[in-house]
């Protein structure tokens, strides 16, 4: 599917099917609320994110970390789970777990948040003005009303500010092509 969803398919094909499978994935877990479907879409396929890819981290994360027992009762996961990523699993530990990072960007960008978390071990000072910085919130932003800033009425940080944290870590890294692209087949 990698050689022909990166080649071949064109863009409007791309949106319509991760229209489809997003909603699907909808019915197990809310993951991406109806103001913001278009533009997770429009950066996935900015992104060029390999749907097998997507679906290995996703179910890794549904299931906490524990989806390697689903192999023993149906063979055919063990053939999705081959499509992990390297970081799904080091993002996933319970103790790594973020309050309000939703499902579709843990299973989409594993590769952000482990660069996240260890640029937030390498901060002396000021860990929560440096961490907000990375999803483009400055000094003067950083208020009692953080919370309504930053997180949707569901709990989950807003999609504007994971999408500046994805732009600093690209900046950072000098990274064009994520560990869930197409371009790792």
């Amino acid at each position: 599917m990698n050689f022909f969803w990166k080649f071949l398919t064109p863009k409007s094909t791309k949106k319509f099917f991760w229209k489809e499978r997003l909603v699907a994935y909808e019915k197990n877990e809310p993951m991406i609320f109806e103001n913001e479907i278009d533009s997770v879409i429009n950066l996935f396929i900015e992104d060029k994110i390999a749907p097998d890819k997507f679906a290995a981290n996703l179910i890794h994360v549904i299931t906490g970390g524990n989806d390697r027992f689903n192999v023993m009762f149906d063979p055919r996961v063990e053939e999705i789970l081959k499509d992990q990523t390297p970081s799904i699993n080091s993002v996933c530990l319970p103790s790594a777990k973020r309050n309000g990072m939703p499902a579709w960007f843990y299973a989409a960008y594993p590769d952000v948040l482990a660069w996240l978390s260890k640029k937030e071990r390498g901060f002396e000072d000021n860990l929560i003005e440096k961490s907000f910085s990375l999803f483009g919130i400055n000094k003067e932003k950083l208020n009692e009303d953080i919370e309504e800033e930053f997180m949707t009425n569901h709990g989950y940080i807003k999609f504007e500010y994971l999408k500046n944290l994805i732009d600093s870590f690209k900046k950072e890294t000098k990274t064009k092509n994520m560990e869930t692209s197409t371009k790792n087949i």
